[in-house]
Formats: C-alpha cells, structure tokens, sequence
C-alpha cells in the first residue's frame, strides 16, 4: 500500500503509531523518489518532443560551439535514455532502449518527406542506437553497484 506523501498524515500517523524515525525517514524518501520520478517524467517527454521537433523542423539552429550531427545525436538519445530509465524504473531497460530506438528510425523515415528539406541517413539511426545501448548498460551496471552495496 503506498504511503501518504502529505506531512499532515506523516505527523498524525507518526504521533498515532509512535513510527521510529528510521521507519518515518524511510517513508519520507520513498516520498522524495516519487516525486523525483515524476520530474524525471516531464523531463523525458519534454526532451523527446524537443529532440522530434529539432529533428524535423526544415531549417534547425545552429547550436553554440557548431557540434556535429551524430554528436547531437547521440546527445539527445543518450539524454533521453537517461530520463526513461530514471522516470520510469518500473519499466524494463530493454524496452525502453527499444522504444527509442524506433523513435530513432520513426525520425529517419519522416525526414525523407521531401517538403522537410532534411537528409534521412542511417547512420544518425546507428549513432542513436549506439548512445542508448551505451546509457542503458550504463544504468543498469550503476543500479547493480547500487543494490550490492546495500
């Protein structure tokens, strides 16, 4: 059963129940990573939608430091690779990594509509495929050093 996040409850419940105070940090953190997640979910779907928009808008710009594509690229899907897994744990890496990876090729078709004045190339599609791979191992290596240490 999920605990009340509302420090109203936590008081009433910790002055009903006498909670020892590692028991009422504990449901003060599961609060905080609650809340943590539901940040990290804006934060996925507003990179997504900026990552979609920049790759489809005829003329995007130009970005400081003049970085290239497959840098960029790779940038946006590692972004987002990090955002899915810390925003929805719940969800296995695997088909996370997959779903953006079709996102990944979704935007390659579409920037073979002519009227777009963009170049489909795929290997844009393998520098994404790449930055996911590499940050979903990474996520999963970090959360396995995380769970061993407890």
């Amino acid at each position: 059963m999920a605990e009340s996040c509302d420090p109203v409850a936590l008081a009433e419940r910790h002055a009903r129940q006498r909670l020892g105070k590692t028991q009422l940090a504990f449901i003060v953190l599961q609060c905080n990573i609650r809340a943590m997640q539901n940040l990290f979910r804006i934060a996925f779907w507003l990179a997504l939608v900026f990552a979609v928009i920049m790759a489809l808008v005829p003329h995007p710009p130009e970005f400081p430091g003049e970085p290239g594509d497959k840098f960029q690229h790779m940038l946006a899907f590692a972004t987002l690779a990090v955002l899915g897994v810390l925003g929805y744990p719940q969800i296995p890496k695997l088909r996370i990594g997959l779903g953006l990876v079709v996102l990944g090729a979704g935007i390659e078709i579409a920037q073979m509509i002519p009227q777009l004045h963009r170049d489909a190339e795929w290997s844009d599609l393998a520098a994404d495929t790449c930055a996911v791979m590499v940050m979903i191992a990474l996520a999963a290596l970090a959360l396995r050093t995380i769970r061993a240490r407890r």
